[in-house]
């Protein structure tokens, strides 16, 4: 009896104390800690599910001429109510898409004319991932936001008609001598301040241009990214033509830019880790470019060559729409790919 009248005076203790006995006891809406953060989680979960990659695919561009990191398909229309298509290709465009699909976002390919459009949708937020620029603020400016690390160090060398070379170790040696470097490469403005005043060099737009100058004498030497630059030697057949420098004047950086003004930019640590995971194995890495250089090569593979293009007044090239199903031929790769890798661990051995 006394512990009945205990327990009764125990809740009405309770009761004038301001406890809500009941309702706390009852009421599903107090969590402890670790279920407030897991509610927290679900709920931002859900909020993910609703932004870029998710309800909407990530809007990716790519260079335009830049081959083998990137270059535009022109797909025609067939109606006239209906414009052309652009579509991007190449090894940095590709990758990026790889590494979304692998984290379970959705993409759509944004083609652009020109560089300087897809800079400009970029600042402006109508595309969301640029996928290729240097860490060069003149040409991005503001309202875009860089990827780190870098997915690719971009090798520059000197070119030369074979039996025309002559050794380059630094800018100082290539003067007297008239040179031309291709504008949609973006490469003049990470150099120009280096240059000696006595250097001759000009900007000419596309590669056509420029190995043309070459083999006219127009021109002594060219600067270009090594790859770029194998990509090209193969669509113009002058793989046995070329020489090219063993030193490595400059090796800049390319990075994946996202817009600052969309939402996509949010995911750039997701990419930073898928990024890291692919270039861990350098020799995969290093065939997936090859393999670009290929496809580029092969889009070109019923052209005649840029000496017989000069020798009989043939125009432009005809450009495939889209030969990406290609495979190369093992015999296509060329060793400057390896001499390349060479030097670049002979410097690395001298400092």
């Amino acid at each position: 009896m006394k512990k009945w009248i205990l327990c009764i005076y125990a809740v009405f203790f309770l009761v004038n104390m301001g406890v809500p006995f009941t309702s706390w006891a009852q009421d599903k809406n107090i969590y402890y800690v670790e279920e407030e953060v897991q509610q927290k989680n679900i709920k931002k979960n859900t909020r993910r599910k609703e932004e870029c990659g998710y309800s909407r695919p990530i809007r990716v561009a790519g260079f335009v001429i830049n081959p083998p990191f990137g270059w535009v398909n022109v797909i025609p229309s067939t109606s006239p109510m209906k414009p052309d298509e652009y579509q991007n290709n190449g090894f940095a465009y590709d990758l990026f898409v790889k590494m979304a699909e692998r984290i379970g976002f959705r993409t759509v390919n944004v083609g652009f004319l020109s560089y300087a459009e897809a800079i400009t949708a970029l600042r402006q937020g109508k595309i969301d991932v640029l996928a290729g620029s240097y860490y060069d603020r003149r040409s991005l400016g503001v309202g875009t936001n860089l990827l780190f690390p870098s997915y690719f160090k971009n090798a520059i060398v000197v070119l030369f008609m074979k039996g025309k070379e002559k050794p380059i170790s630094s800018f100082d040696d290539l003067k007297g001598l008239k040179g031309v470097v291709r504008q949609e490469e973006m490469l003049y403005s990470l150099f120009y301040a280096q240059l000696p005043k006595e250097v001759q060099i000009r900007q000419v737009a596309g590669a056509r241009e420029a190995f043309s100058a070459l083999i006219t004498g127009e021109a002594d030497y060219m600067i270009s990214s090594l790859y770029a630059a194998e990509a090209e030697i193969r669509r113009f057949k002058l793989v046995d033509d070329i020489a090219f420098s063993d030193t490595i004047l400059l090796d800049p950086e390319l990075f994946f830019v996202f817009s600052s003004h969309t939402d996509c930019r949010s995911l750039k640590p997701l990419f930073q880790k898928e990024l890291e995971k692919e270039k861990k194995d350098e020799r995969a890495y290093m065939s997936l470019l090859v393999e670009y250089i290929d496809k580029w090569g092969l889009r070109f593979k019923d052209q005649p060559s840029l000496f017989e293009q000069l020798d009989g007044d043939l125009g432009e090239d005809v450009i495939v729409i889209d030969q990406s199903q290609m495979v190369a031929p093992e015999e296509a790769n060329v060793s400057v790919i390896e001499q390349t890798q060479k030097n670049t661990n002979e410097t690395k051995e001298k400092e």
